[in-house]
Formats: structure tokens, C-alpha cells, sequence
């Protein structure tokens, strides 16, 4: 069993003995002079608010704050970040991603200003040392909660004494601080951490490994700091110069105080990569998939700074167990739970070194002939054969063919997971034509660009009646041609057209990361998993830093100091793709081809945008995109109407091969990013109702 780091229940047993005065005081009630005064006691008191620590993980119910959906909890990955920002997508809306997710939590922080003012009047019961790891340990706790309320709402009231519920109204009615002084306060509680904590974490002479350390602290101020040197440097390209909040400074923060912020998150990170305590993961080196879908899984790994331990050995229905396997897995093939409910779309794999498919996004090749494969396998594979062309010319293909750190981020056709193997198909065409004509791309499924569309389709983008075929379900996968030929016409794992995602992807391929191949079926079940969810790992520093030194214009340090060893250990083709005179692509696709494009509302140069894309392809499920196109003030411009894409994989019955299309994902839905009000969370009401010091609202609430 795992070492849990949430374990108040036996404490108390450890201050009694085995007989006591029936007239004492009742034994199990621990004080302050117990609780204050001891190491033991005073780190388990502290231990508590490690279970209420806004972590965004499995369990993470965008919809309904930190109350995990409550008796529907184990839906919580139908309505996540992830699915929030576009990464995934079935059958389900979505999160609501304008108003959600709510985390107003000024109760936890008056415990922890309890604990620390108690625990100062305890100083002369402690040797130095242990007395300053454990107030730095409070004020690593404190930050960690008002950085998921300080990116969610901007400026709010800072508060660190206890304040006496009976005094006076408006001395308890504490007013909002700027956005400025709410990130520094942050900053102020995170340094006083890193000064403060121990290198190592012992407890009872054992080492405890789930709580934090002074590097765990460097790591949410590496991010959180980055966080605000984007929120000052861009959001004035929002257009709400004019708004009570942002000319208060309560929603925002000042152009020229960026690179301050941008400094902290470069010290903070070379602070943990310079200490040489944590590594890239590579125990796999010559399997990088399989090197990259490990480090999610190994809890011995090195990269691993901070992580929140799940167990099943737990009973019931509780947060130390989640449900990610089954939600990830089909149902029956590969797992026993509701089956697959997120299906990573196109727009992500286009990011990552996919030549078959980003050098020709839309199947056709530069002459707008489709690229045609002898098997589904040959894919993804390395050094492919592909016809292409009127003529059926074979093109040999050559060196990497699906970076590695893709393949362990996703599944696709034919890859294994617990004794199956994944058949993925859309559909068939009887013809397929190798010639293709200008002209307006319809809003369908073949809604592909530039302008073309197959001679053979309606003016709609859909085809004529009889040419394609798709498969209604698992159970309906073959079609009969009138010579007598059996034909498939979707994959038992999709994609099929009248089922929901059980066994069924929606984009063509399934998610890998943090999939668990060794869990068996039988336990691939709702409350099954215990995969430990990594909140800090070195991978995530390098990018943090990496954009950090990109902003302060160390550029070529950008790239060959933090870059280049993610990509290393990505199997990537290019490792240093730096540019010494790059072009600016706000105007231009972002990830490469017209179909999904947005601007950006100021300059950005490729390099950065670059760095961008990076973080996206390491960080991809992680929780981490929805906050950062937010906090780089792009959200709007990329989810506005976003209607997520799939890889469309048909066979063609006349020339018996096989075609990647590029389609909107099965379920056709489309976002609603409702402009820049998405920037800032509204202050609840309920909250204002109470403290008119909350006020103004923030921009367009």
C-alpha cells in the first residue's frame, strides 16, 4: 500500500498510553500544548490541508469547483480542463469555460494563519531549523491557495492575521489588493518557503516524499510567476483600458512590471534544474514511447517533484481513488468501466513531428492527390511506403515517421493496450478519386483547405449517396459490394456512426498518457485507479524557465539550455529549431494549415509561439493548457467557435488501400469562448453581498 500523505485518523493514538485517570481529561482530544510543541505534532496538523490543496487532477470537476461533481464525481474527465481547452473531445459539451471553475476559499486560509500565528508563540519548543521548515511549510500551503484563487479572479483581499468574527463589520470587510500586490504576496510567501523548508522532508526520521520541500516551492513559484508575467505583459491588448477593475489595477497588472515577474520564474527554476535532485525521466532510452508513457507511471521516477498519491487499497467511493482508466479505456475490450469519454483531436497530434500527416493535413499531397497507404499500419510506422498520384507512384518515405513522445501520449491503430489491440476505421468509399478541382470547401465533415473538394462530393462537403459507407457500430462493420466482396467499414474501436464512446473514439485515436497498461480489465472500473497525479515535474520547469528567458530576451539560452533537452528526450526531429531572425505569425495558422487559425492580438514572433506549441505537446492533459491560453490572453481567439477535428481513416474499396482524412470529430460540437470575459472568473456574488470591498466586478461581469 501507498504512503498516504492525508493521515490524521491515528494521531492521536501516538499520545496516549495504555492506561489512564478515568477523571483526566478524555483521552484522543488533543491541545495545543500537545499539537504545538511537538515536531510530530505540529507537521500533523499541517498534513490535513495537503487533502483541501486545489489540485487540479484526475478527479478535478471543472463544473463544479473542487466538490468533484459531487455524487457524479467520476464524471469529472467528461467535464475537465482538458476537455475545456480542446485537447479532447466526444459526445459531451464540455465544460462551461466561462464562468467555471469557482474556488473562493477564504476559510482555508484563515486555518492556516491559525496555525502559523499559534505555532510563532511555540518558536523557543523548537530547534531553528525544524521551527522554520514548518512555518515554511504553512506558507507554501497558504500560496498554493491563493494562487488558484489569485488566476482565477485577479486582485483579491489579502489576509494574514485571524480575524475575530465578533469585532466590527467594516474591520472584517478587508478590500481587494491589485492584481500586482496579489501575485507579490504569492511571491512574498513562496521566498519566505524556499528560504525556509528543508531540502528533504522527514517526519518521525522518515522521509516523506508527498509533502514539500524548498524545491517543490521553487516549482510553484517558477509557475505561478510566469503566470503573472504574461497576465501583466499581454492583457493590455485586450481592449478594456476603460474598466472600472482594470483601471483600478484589480484586473491586470502593468506592462512594466512584467519581466519583475518573468526574473522570479527564471531564478526559481534554475533553482531546481542547478540542484541536480531531479532528472528527465529516460529510463527507456531506447524506446522512447514507451520512456514517455512510463514517466507517468514509475513512481520512482526522478522527474517527479511533487505528486498527490492515489490508492485503491482505500474503500468506497473516496478521493484517494479516481476513475481515469475506466473513463479512458474501451468498454469491453480493454476495460469494465463506462468506457472511453475523451478522444485527443487532430489539432493536437498536427503539433507534434508527424510527417505522414502535418507535410499533408488534409490526405493529399502538394498536387492535391490523395496519399494513399497499403494498411492502416503503415501509418505510423518508420520509413513508409505511400502511393500518391493519378499513377499510383511509390514515394519512400525515411527516418521518424510519429515522434515518440506522440505515440506515448495517444493511441492508435494496432497498438496494444491489456491483451487487445486497437482497430480504428471511419468508413469506406468505393472510389476514391485521384483527381481533385477547385472550389468552395464545404461545411461538413470535408470541410478541409485549401479550396478543394473530391469531384465526387455535394456542394454541402458531403458525398454522394452510395460512394462512402460508414459502420453503425461495433457489431455492423462490413458491407457487401455487389461482386460478392466483403469490405470493413469501421474499426471495432470506432468510429462509429449511431453508438456512443464506449469502445468508440470520436477523433480516430485514443489517450495513452497516464493510462495504466498493467491494471487489469477487471479493475479498469469506476474508483479503480490509483495512479499517483504529478502536480510538479522537471519537464514543466525547463518550459517555465524556457519561456521566462524567451521573454527577458535570452533567446538562444531559450532554446539550447531548456528546449533542446525536452526535445532530446521526445525523440523529436529537430532539437534546437531556434531561429536567429524569426517571423512574426500572429497573422498566420498556428499550427500550420488554414482550416484552424486564429490571430493573435499582438506580435508574436515564431520562436516564442514555438516555445508555446512545446508546452502544449509535453504538457498535453497535464491541466495545463486551459490556463495557459488564458493567461496569455489568446483564449478567446482559439476556442471562439472551435469545432474540434479528427483523423478520418477510410478504406477504398476499388484501389484496396487507405486514406487519413482530415473531418470534424464525430460529434460536431463547436465552443463558445463568449469573448474576453473569460479572462477573470466573476467574484461570487454571495461574496460582494457580504464585503462591498470586493467591488468593482471584473471586466464584462
Amino acid at each position: 500500500m501507498k504512503t498516504k500523505y492525508i493521515i490524521l485518523t491515528a494521531i492521536a493514538g501516538l499520545f496516549m498510553s495504555a492506561c489512564q485517570d478515568l477523571n483526566t481529561v478524555p483521552v484522543g482530544q488533543l491541545g495545543e500544548a500537545e499539537l504545538y510543541t511537538d515536531e510530530y505534532g505540529a507537521q500533523a496538523l499541517l498534513t490535513r490541508f495537503y487533502n483541501y490543496l486545489p489540485i487540479e487532477d484526475f478527479g478535478f470537476y471543472a463544473n463544479d469547483n473542487f466538490g468533484n461533481g459531487g455524487s457524479n464525481n467520476w464524471e469529472a474527465y467528461k467535464n475537465s480542463l482538458t476537455q475545456a481547452s480542446g485537447e479532447v473531445a466526444d459526445d459531451w459539451g464540455g465544460v462551461q469555460t466561462n464562468d467555471n471553475p469557482k474556488y473562493w476559499e477564504y476559510g482555508r486560509v484563515r486555518e492556516i494563519n491559525t496555525f502559523i500565528t499559534i505555532f510563532k508563540t511555540h518558536q523557543a519548543d523548537f530547534e531553528e531549523a525544524k521551527f522554520n521548515n514548518i512555518l515554511g511549510e504553512a506558507h507554501f500551503l497558504r500560496a498554493f491557495i491563493y494562487f488558484a484563487m489569485v488566476k482565477r479572479y485577479g486582485g483579491i483581499p489579502i489576509v494574514t492575521e485571524v480575524q475575530d468574527p465578533l469585532a466590527p463589520l467594516e474591520s472584517l470587510q478587508t478590500p481587494r489588493a491589485t492584481e500586482y500586490d496579489s501575485w507579490k504576496f504569492i511571491h512574498d510567501d513562496l521566498q519566505f518557503a524556499i528560504d525556509n523548508l528543508a531540502e528533504e522532508q522527514t517526519m518521525a526520521n522518515r522521509k516523506q516524499p508527498n509533502r514539500a520541500n524548498k524545491y517543490t516551492a521553487a516549482a510553484l513559484m517558477s509557475r505561478a510567476m510566469l503566470y503573472a508575467g504574461t497576465i501583466a505583459k499581454y492583457t493590455q491588448y485586450l481592449g478594456l483600458d476603460a474598466d472600472p477593475a482594470v483601471v483600478g489595477g484589480f484586473a491586470g497588472i502593468s506592462p512594466d512590471k512584467a519581466n519583475e515577474f518573468f526574473q522570479y520564474a527564471y531564478d526559481a527554476g534554475n533553482l531546481i534544474i542547478n540542484s541536480g535532485r531531479y532528472e528527465l525521466y529516460k529510463k527507456y532510452p531506447d524506446d522512447l514511447a514507451t520512456n514517455y508513457a512510463q514517466l507517468f507511471l514509475d513512481n520512482t521516477s526522478r522527474e517527479n517533484i511533487f505528486v498527490k498519491v492515489f490508492d485503491d487499497q482505500v474503500s468506497g467511493n473516496t478521493r484517494l481513488r479516481h476513475c481515469y482508466d475506466a473513463m479512458m479505456s474501451p468498454n469491453p475490450d480493454m476495460g469494465s468501466g463506462p468506457g472511453t469519454h475523451c478522444s485527443p483531436t487532430l489539432e493536437l497530434m498536427l503539433l507534434y513531428d508527424f510527417p505522414a500527416l502535418t507535410e499533408a493535413p488534409n490526405g493529399l499531397d502538394t498536387t492535391y492527390a490523395p496519399i494513399r497507404f497499403p494498411d492502416r499500419e503503415t501509418f505510423t510506422k518508420d520509413n513508409i511506403k505511400i502511393r500518391s498520384g493519378a499513377d499510383g507512384t511509390i514515394h519512400q518515405g525515411a527516418g521518424i515517421t510519429v515522434e515518440p513522445r506522440l505515440q506515448g501520449t495517444v493511441y492508435f491503430h494496432g497498438d496494444e493496450l491489456r491483451g487487445a489491440k486497437f482497430d480504428i476505421q471511419r468508413g469506406a468509399f468505393l472510389t476514391y478519386p485521384n483527381t481533385w478541382t477547385a472550389g468552395a470547401s464545404g461545411n461538413g465533415e470535408s470541410g478541409w483547405a485549401p479550396a478543394n473538394i473530391p469531384v465526387e462530393a455535394n456542394p454541402d462537403g458531403t458525398y454522394k449517396s452510395g460512394n462512402r459507407i460508414l459502420g453503425k457500430n461495433a457489431n455492423e462493420r462490413t458491407y457487401t459490394l455487389p461482386s460478392g466482396e466483403v469490405i470493413t467499414t469501421a474499426g471495432r474501436h470506432g468510429i462509429h456512426d449511431n453508438n456512443g464512446s464506449e469502445n468508440n473514439t470520436y477523433t480516430g485515436v485514443f489517450t495513452r498518457k497516464y493510462v495504466d497498461p498493467a491494471l487489469p480489465i477487471s479493475r479498469a472500473v469506476l474508483f479503480g485507479s490509483e495512479t499517483d497525479w504529478i502536480v510538479f515535474r522537471l519537464g514543466e520547469i525547463y518550459l517555465n524557465v524556457a519561456e521566462a528567458a524567451y521573454e527577458l530576451g535570452k533567446k538562444q539560452e531559450a532554446f539550447d539550455k531548456y528546449i533542446q533537452p525536452i526535445r532530446e528526450r521526445a525523440g523529436s526531429i529537430n532539437v534546437n529549431p531556434y531561429k536567429g531572425a524569426p517571423a512574426d505569425v500572429s497573422q498566420k495558422p498556428i499550427i500550420g494549415y488554414p482550416i484552424y487559425t486564429f490571430s493573435t492580438p499582438y506580435a508574436i514572433d515564431e520562436n516564442l509561439q514555438f516555445i508555446r506549441d512545446e508546452r502544449q505537446r509535453e504538457l498535453a492533459f497535464e491541466n495545463h493548457r486551459w490556463w495557459d491560453i488564458r493567461r496569455w490572453r489568446t483564449c478567446n481567439q482559439i476556442l471562439d467557435h472551435f469545432r474540434p477535428r479528427g483523423l478520418m481513416c477510410y478504406y477504398v474499396a476499388d484501389t484496396k488501400d487507405w486514406v487519413y482524412l482530415n473531418h470534424f470529430h464525430k460529434g460536431g460540437k463547436e465552443y463558445d469562448a463568449r469573448n474576453k470575459n473569460i479572462y477573470w472568473m466573476p467574484i461570487p456574488q454571495d461574496e460582494i453581498n457580504k464585503n462591498p470591498n470586493l467591488l468593482p466586478k471584473n471586466p464584462l461581469r
